[in-house]
Parts: structure tokens; C-alpha cells; sequence
């Protein structure tokens, strides 16, 4: 019911949002402000497999050279692609996740009885090499400062292991509960 969630403030406005699903899962992306924008510049998951016998765990880092987050002059309707490329440490193989995202439209969000202007966006992302599947996602993102307030998504990832493929299936959301920074 609770996942912790925190933002990490890097050098010329950048900054990394983590949420840590489960202590088998964690995903952080790091996002730096462009052009009025916002770039996701990266990220890192993360996720273990206890297989009883042996465990399994993979962090997977990855870079993005074209994912543009937020465009200053988008227009609802307005799609582009979206482009990052990673290495599994566990496979040492490179991955990479390509696909279109759009821009639904503004939304108010209620945050904690507060009513938050959002932008809403649309993804669908193919990941290929080392890993292979599909992720859908709807998110929701502050319009005043591009902090991530609502995703909700469909994961279907597969990956190679000792055991043979295993398949990693995640059907999940996460909404922030307060505006308000705590620690």
C-alpha cells in the first residue's frame, strides 16, 4: 500500500525520482529541465528473483539521448519518440526500450485534498536485446515543476536466467499522497 518515493537534486536543475515498489523492485529516472521542457536523461531498475535454491538480481542502467519528457509547445495529440539504451549488469547485454509518447492533455489531480495541475501522457515502450517485452503507461506529471505525480502501468519483460527465460509480469500504479516534502 505504501511505496517510498524520493527526489534527489543534482548539478544545473537535474534531478532523480526513485520509487522503491517492493524490496524486489526499484526504478528511479533522472530528469533534467530543456528548453522550457523536460529530458529524461536515464535511469536505473532494479529487481531480484528468489528462486528458493538461488537468487537472481539485475540492475539495469540505463542512458537516453531522445526522450523528451515535456515540450514547452506541446498540443495535445502531439507525439514523438522516445529512446533509451541500457546494460544489464547481471547479462552484460545491451538493452534497449524505443517507442511513442503522447501528450494527452492537461488534468487536475487531487494530491492530498490539494488540486494539482497535471500534464497526462500516453507510452508505449518496446524493450529488445538482452531483455524483451512491452511497457504501456499512463503518467501524470506536475505542470508547474515536472515532478511525477500518477503512473499507472502494464510491464511484460523476459529475461534469461539459470532456470531458463523468466518472465516478469507487472500490472501497477502509484500516486503521489502530498505536495508536501517529508525527511
Amino acid at each position: 500500500p505504501e511505496m517510498p518515493a524520493t527526489v534527489t537534486h543534482g548539478e544545473d536543475g537535474c534531478w532523480t525520482f526513485r520509487i522503491d515498489y517492493h524490496s524486489y523492485h526499484w526504478q528511479s529516472w533522472d530528469y533534467c529541465p530543456t528548453d522550457g521542457g523536460l529530458d529524461e536523461m536515464g535511469g536505473t531498475t532494479y529487481q531480484k528473483w528468489d528462486f528458493g535454491v538461488f537468487v537472481n538480481e539485475t540492475t539495469t542502467s540505463f542512458s537516453c539521448e531522445s526522450a523528451v519528457t515535456i515540450r514547452a509547445d506541446q498540443e495535445p495529440g502531439d507525439e514523438w519518440t522516445q529512446t533509451c539504451e541500457g546494460e544489464d549488469d547481471s547479462l552484460g547485454e545491451p538493452a534497449l526500450t524505443t517507442g511513442p509518447y503522447r501528450f494527452v492533455g492537461p488534468e487536475d489531480l487531487e494530491i492530498g485534498g490539494e488540486i494539482v495541475p497535471a500534464l497526462r501522457y500516453h507510452r508505449e515502450r518496446t524493450m529488445s536485446g538482452g531483455q524483451t517485452g512491452t511497457e504501456q503507461s499512463e503518467v501524470w506529471f506536475a505542470a508547474s515543476n515536472g515532478m511525477p505525480l500518477k503512473n499507472e502501468r502494464l510491464l511484460e519483460v523476459r529475461v534469461d536466467s539459470i532456470v531458463g527465460e523468466t518472465v516478469y509480469t507487472e500490472d501497477a500504479h502509484f500516486e503521489l499522497t502530498s505536495m508536501a516534502p517529508t525527511g
